[in-house]
């Protein structure tokens, strides 16, 4: 094709091509770490996600929502747990909202007492869950940890059976709450059974582990007064109780 020919033909051409071609501009490429952004983002949303699912049954969130509802009535028969709910609560404590069942593995109840500004919480589980929730856990001991607010949490863990029962106290010390042990023993594990739990210096015990003469021994140990009870220098062994360090508590020695 020679250069007039050439001419002509780009002559019939629509103005609206050439103008086409002359701006046209290859599709951009979306930078590479927009994509990694991206993924970046969505791990981030599934850790978000998941770790208010791993902590809530430590840290006591709502925001799972339960599986299974029952009123303060309905508990005690709820399948699995309801023989280890107490039917008597202590006084000034209400519940606050129903009694949960998450996942068919742990019910949970909370209670607020407005005039201590204290939460109680119920948890009952099987041990395998206990036992993995907290690993380092002692049966009948009371623990307690110091808060910023200055004041004292306390908690216990109490045999079941099959489960373990936990009851923890936001700001009060589970051995200064007149009727703790009546309310352990309404459930109907133990008004039921062969064994109740009985408190001996902030500690608790199942009488189901303790011989019949230290059942008669603590009998008449509640029955003294507070002072001649201070008198008392020895103690039955299986009531022995240990530090820390594993040393044997003073009160207790025979």
């Amino acid at each position: 094709m020679n250069a007039k020919k050439f001419s002509d033909a780009m002559s019939e051409l629509d103005d609206k091509y050439i103008d086409e071609a002359i701006n046209y501009k290859k599709k951009a490429k979306k930078p590479r770490w927009i994509k990694w952004g991206a993924m970046a983002a969505c791990l981030c949303l599934m850790v978000v996600v998941a770790i208010p699912i791993v902590n809530h049954f430590n840290n006591g969130a709502t925001d799972i929502e339960p599986l299974v509802e029952y009123s303060l009535e309905e508990a005690p028969s709820a399948p699995d747990f309801g023989e280890l709910f107490p039917t008597q609560i202590l006084e000034g404590y209400s519940l606050d909202g129903s009694v949960s069942v998450y996942d068919e593995a742990v019910l949970v109840a909370r209670f607020i007492n407005e005039a201590l500004d204290d939460t109680m919480t119920i948890r009952i589980a099987n041990k395998d869950w206990f036992t993995d929730q907290t690993p380092n856990m002692d049966l009948g001991v009371v623990q307690y940890t110091e808060k910023a607010n200055g004041k004292t949490s306390s908690v216990i863990f109490l045999d079941g059976g099959e489960h373990i029962i936990q009851y923890s106290f936001s700001n009060t010390d589970i051995a200064d709450n007149d009727g703790f042990c009546d309310m352990v023993n309404s459930a109907a594990y133990f008004t039921n059974g062969d064994s109740k739990v009985v408190e001996f210096h902030g500690n608790l015990f199942n009488t189901g582990d303790l011989s019949k003469e230290t059942i008669e021994w603590l009998e008449w140990y509640n029955s003294l007064s507070p002072e001649d009870q201070l008198a008392i220098s020895s103690v039955p062994a299986d009531l022995y109780t240990y530090d820390s360090s594993g040393a044997v508590d003073e009160v207790a020695g025979e």
